[in-house]
């Protein structure tokens, strides 16, 4: 954000709510991952997930999202690491599923995002 506060020369095109909810909504991730870091995240039984998300398609999501177009350094990709981190989710190991439910799915996508984005 602060990137983007210096790209208009303090004039951010955003509203101090636009603000205020981002990082709430950021804190909630950086929570569950940092659960995940301690080993205290509560792993649910879960549900088996019955659908593939590919890449384009999360692509497609982001673009729609309400924070698209309010800065051009949104959803930039720098390299090929957010396709990586999709791919990973589904992989297996001796026939068996690493992250086996849409849970484990969803935090470990979290994890590897934030992880390869820092």
């Amino acid at each position: 954000m602060l990137d983007v506060h210096r790209q208009f020369d303090g004039d951010l095109p955003l509203s101090w709510n636009d603000v205020l909810q981002f990082l709430i909504a950021y804190n909630r991730g950086l929570s569950i991952l940092d659960d995940y870091d301690h080993r205290t995240f509560e792993t649910p039984e879960g549900i088996h997930d019955t659908y593939l998300i590919n890449y384009i398609e999360c692509l497609d999501i982001i673009h729609r999202s309400k924070f698209s177009g309010k800065s051009d350094n949104f959803a930039r990709e720098r390299d090929q690491s957010f396709n990586s981190s999709i791919s990973t989710i589904y992989q297996t190991f001796d026939g068996k599923e690493l992250y086996p439910t849409l849970e484990l799915k969803a935090v470990n996508l979290l994890y590897l995002i934030t992880k390869n984005h820092m």
